[in-house]
């Protein structure tokens, strides 16, 4: 019976320190993992074109009559080629997301989307391949006015 007490409290120890000793590797791992990571960080304008790489018209306010949306950004802190998400929604409805390469830790890069006729808020998310938000902004699409229309 002395022998079953002192195996038991023995098995008991040599479990309790081996799931010690996986929280404490989990812990470890997790800094580590958070220690190698780059930071970015992403700068957005919103605009109706790029040229020569820079975003031309830059406005808050835009018209359908415009036909798209340049979602423009330079990305800081890349310490290797990596990738960032360029994901647009209206009025809260995610659209199609677009992947988009980052080659070296300062890069520019953009992406468009038709406006149709959609009026409405219009907003640009950029994350990381993890989901991570690195910065958003968001736009107002107004409908045509009557004004732009021609009169019979």
């Amino acid at each position: 019976m002395y022998k079953k007490y002192i195996l038991t409290l023995v098995g008991g120890l040599l479990i309790s320190g081996a799931v010690f000793a996986q929280e404490a590797n989990q812990d470890t791992m997790s800094s580590t993992q958070t220690a190698t990571m780059p930071v970015l960080e992403a700068q957005i304008v919103i605009a109706k074109q790029v040229v020569d790489r820079e975003p031309v018209e830059r406005a808050d306010t835009f018209s359908v009559s415009d036909g798209q949306l340049v979602g423009w950004t330079k990305i800081t802190g890349a310490q290797e080629p990596t990738k960032v998400i360029h994901a647009w929604s209206r009025e809260g409805q995610d659209m199609a997301p677009i992947e988009l390469d980052v080659r070296s830790s300062s890069y520019r890069t953009w992406s468009r989307v038709t406006l149709g006729d959609q009026p409405g808020k219009w907003t640009l998310t950029v994350k990381d391949l993890e989901g991570h938000i690195l910065s958003s902004k968001s736009v107002e699409v107004k409908q045509a006015t009557d004004a732009t229309m021609p009169t019979p």
